[in-house]
């Protein structure tokens, strides 16, 4: 009885120092993705990565702009957000420390995504290329003038 008393100490001991040493190293990475406006943007991509380990995250920014990547060990992070119609945008070297909150907002600036580009067509400016009638040959000669009502022959039916 002893022994068993003393293993599920020892047991329960070992589980509280692994969950302390845990929640030691949780730390928080938290921001709002806006345009220049100020206005927030919502589905945007934020991908975080672990430059000593190479471990990445992705997460979308929820419909208030707002991302959240919690549970990070410590270590130096960089962080890009992609959004449709914006320039990524990109930070390097945040810092996550023992049990921190760093706030990391992001301010996108238009992309080339949302130029717009009108083409016209007009069919009466455009230049005709030059033909060859398939019943000419290399040594035949065409009229240098268009047939006239003079010119003009018809067929009998």
């Amino acid at each position: 009885m002893k022994v068993t008393k003393y293993a599920l100490s020892l047991l329960l001991l070992s589980l509280l120092c692994a969950v302390s040493a845990w929640a030691q190293e949780n730390a928080e990475l938290k921001g709002t993705v806006t345009d220049p406006s100020g206005a927030v943007v919502p589905q945007a991509t934020i991908t975080i990565t672990n430059t000593s380990t190479g471990e990445i995250k992705t997460t979308t920014s929820n419909g208030a702009g707002l991302y959240d990547f919690s549970n990070l060990h410590i270590g130096t992070y960089n962080l890009k957000v992609d959004a449709k119609g914006f320039n990524p945008a990109q930070t390097n070297g945040i810092v996550m420390n023992v049990a921190s909150t760093v706030q990391q907002n992001v301010t996108l600036t238009i992309g080339a995504g949302v130029q717009t580009v009108t083409v016209e067509a007009d069919a009466m400016h455009r230049k005709p290329k030059p033909t060859r009638s398939a019943t000419s040959s290399p040594g035949s000669r065409l009229p240098s003038s268009p047939p006239t009502a003079a010119t003009w022959s018809r067929s009998p039916r």
